[in-house]
C-alpha cells in the first residue's frame, strides 16, 4: 500500500513568493562592502580615514539587526543565547573596574560581531542565494589572496605604506621574509594594511573554492576556484602565519569526515586529489620562492608533536586564562579593558588600566569570567551543532554539502580561538553571516522538498 507524500508546510503564501521578499541583496551589499573597506584602509590617500573604514562594517550590521524586518518565521539556535552573552556583558558593566566608555563600546562590539546571526535569519534565502554568498566570500578571498601574491614577486609596486600604523617599529626586520632571492619584502598582506594578513585571505580561498567544486556552480567558477586553490596556499605559506596553516589542515580534514559520513566517496576522492595535488604545487612554489625562510617556517611544525610545538607557542597563554586569569577574576576583571574598544575609547597614561588578551578565552575571561565563556562556548556549540546535525545527513543532497563546507570552516575559526582573536573582528562576522545563511537556505529546503522528513522541519 503506498503511502501519501506529506506536503511541507510553507512559511508563505503564493502571494508572499516574489523574488523582493527574499532580500539577498542586503547580505551581498554587506560582504561587498567588507570588501570596499578593506580596500578604503590600503588605497593611498585614504589613511585619515582609516577609522571609518575599519568600524564601516560595525555600524551597518547594527543598522541591519535593527531596521531589518523579518520576512519569514524562526530563527538559528544560536540567536537567543546571544541574550544571554549582553546579559553577562551588562552585568560586568557593573564591575568596580569597569570604565564606562570602553565598556560600552565592548558591548556594542560583541553585539556587532553576533549580529548576522539574527538579521541574516530574517531573509528568505534559498540555496542559489547562499551558493552566491559562498561565491562572494570565496572571489574577494582570492582577490587577496591573488594580490598578497603580487606582493611578493612586486613588492615595490602592490605593498601598502605601512608607516601609519608601523612606524617606527622596525617593521621590515620583524614582519619581512627573505626571498631565495636574497630580497627582503614584508610578508603578504593581501587586502589588509596587515603584514602576513593574506595568509587568511588564502585559507579562506581554499575552503571556498572546494565548496564551489562540489557544488552546482557553473562551470567557469569551478575552473577558476580550482586555479585559487594554489594561490591560497602558497600566500598560506608566504604569510609564515602557521596558525593559519594548522586551520586550513584542520577543515580540509573536516570536510573530508563529513563526506565520508555522508557516503559521498566519489566526491571525497576528488577533494583528496584536489588538495593532495594542489598542495604539492602550493608548497613547492613557496619553497621556490622562499627559500629557507619558508622551508624552515614549514618544518618547524614537525620538529616536535602537535602538542608540543602549540605548548611552546600559543600554548602558554591557554594555560594562562584558565590556571591565572580566571582564578583570579572568576566574574571577570570589568568590560572593556582590552582590545580595540580600549584603545580607542578607553584613558591613556596614568589611568590606564588595560589589559593584554592575545586569544579569545581570555578576552572572554576578562570581559565576564566563567559565565560570559559559557554563554560564549552555548553560542558557538549551537552553531557547531545544527551544521553538524546538516553535514551528516546522508539524504539531503546540496545543502549537506554546503553544511559540511561550513563545519568545516567552523571547526577552523573555533580552532583559531586559541590562537588569536576571531570573535572581537571580521572573521567573527563573517561566522555568524554564513551559519545564518546556512540556517535560512536550511528553511527554504524544508519548505520546498516534499520528500524531506517531518521531523526536520520541526526542528526550525
Amino acid at each position: 500500500m503506498s503511502q501519501a507524500i506529506e506536503q511541507p508546510t510553507l512559511l508563505w503564501t503564493e502571494q508572499e513568493q516574489p523574488a523582493e521578499r527574499h532580500g539577498q541583496g542586503w547580505v551581498y551589499f554587506f560582504i561587498i562592502l567588507q570588501t570596499v573597506c578593506a580596500l578604503g584602509i590600503i588605497l593611498p590617500g585614504f589613511g585619515i580615514y582609516r577609522v571609518f573604514f575599519r568600524s564601516a562594517a560595525y555600524i551597518i550590521t547594527l543598522a541591519f539587526l535593527v531596521f531589518l524586518k523579518r520576512k519569514v518565521p524562526g530563527h538559528h539556535p544560536s540567536a537567543p543565547l546571544l541574550l544571554a552573552v549582553v546579559g553577562v556583558l551588562t552585568l560586568s558593566y557593573f564591575h568596580p573596574d569597569t570604565q564606562a566608555l570602553p565598556g560600552v563600546a565592548q558591548l556594542v562590539l560583541y553585539v556587532a560581531v553576533a549580529s548576522p546571526i539574527v538579521w541574516v535569519t530574517r531573509l528568505n534565502l534559498t540555496l542559489t542565494h547562499f551558493r552566491n554568498v559562498i561565491t562572494l566570500f570565496w572571489a574577494f578571498s582570492s582577490l587577496g589572496a591573488f594580490v598578497g601574491l603580487l606582493q611578493v614577486y612586486y613588492p615595490d609596486t602592490f605593498t601598502p605604506d605601512v608607516t601609519v600604523v608601523y612606524s617606527g617599529r622596525g617593521v621590515e626586520e620583524a614582519l619581512g621574509v627573505v626571498l631565495a632571492s636574497g630580497e627582503r619584502v614584508l610578508r603578504p598582506m593581501g587586502l589588509s594594511d596587515v603584514p602576513g594578513g593574506a595568509g587568511f585571505a588564502g585559507y579562506y580561498a581554499v575552503v571556498f573554492a572546494i565548496g564551489l567544486i562540489l557544488s552546482d556552480a557553473g562551470k567557469w567558477t569551478k575552473r577558476l576556484a580550482l586555479a585559487s586553490i594554489p594561490i591560497g596556499l602558497f600566500i598560506i605559506y608566504m604569510s609564515m602565519v602557521r596558525s593559519v596553516l594548522v586551520i586550513s589542515v584542520i577543515s580540509q580534514v573536516v570536510l573530508a569526515f563529513c563526506l565520508l559520513r555522508q557516503g559521498k566517496i566519489k566526491l571525497l576522492n576528488k577533494v583528496l586529489l584536489i588538495v593532495g595535488v594542489m598542495t604539492l604545487v602550493g608548497l613547492s612554489t613557496a619553497f621556490t620562492t622562499g627559500g629557507d625562510t619558508i622551508y624552515l617556517r614549514v618544518m618547524s611544525l614537525f620538529e616536535q608533536s602537535p602538542v608540543e610545538v602549540y605548548n611552546v607557542n600559543r600554548g602558554s597563554f591557554v594555560r594562562r586564562t584558565f590556571l591565572e586569569y580566571l582564578p583570579q577574576y572568576p566574574f571577570g576583571a570589568g568590560a572593556g579593558r582590552w582590545g580595540m574598544m580600549h584603545y580607542y575609547f578607553g584613558p591613556k597614561g596614568l589611568y590606564d588600566r588595560s589589559m593584554w588578551a592575545e586569544i579569545n578565552w581570555t578576552g572572554w575571561v576578562y570581559d565576564g569570567g566563567i559565565f560570559l565563556i559559557a554563554a560564549n562556548v552555548a553560542m558557538l556549540s549551537a552553531a557547531m551543532w545544527f551544521a553538524w546535525s546538516l553535514a551528516r545527513d546522508r539524504n539531503r543532497g546540496n545543502i549537506a554539502i554546503w553544511a559540511a563546507i561550513v563545519f568545516a570552516y567552523n571547526m577552523g575559526i573555533l580552532a583559531m580561538t586559541f590562537v588569536g582573536n576571531p570573535f572581537v573582528a571580521g572573521v567573527g562576522m563573517d561566522f555568524w553571516l554564513l551559519n545564518g545563511a546556512l540556517f535560512a537556505a536550511h528553511r527554504y529546503d524544508l519548505a520546498t522538498q516534499p520528500s524531506i522528513n517531518a521531523d526536520q522541519r520541526g526542528a526550525t
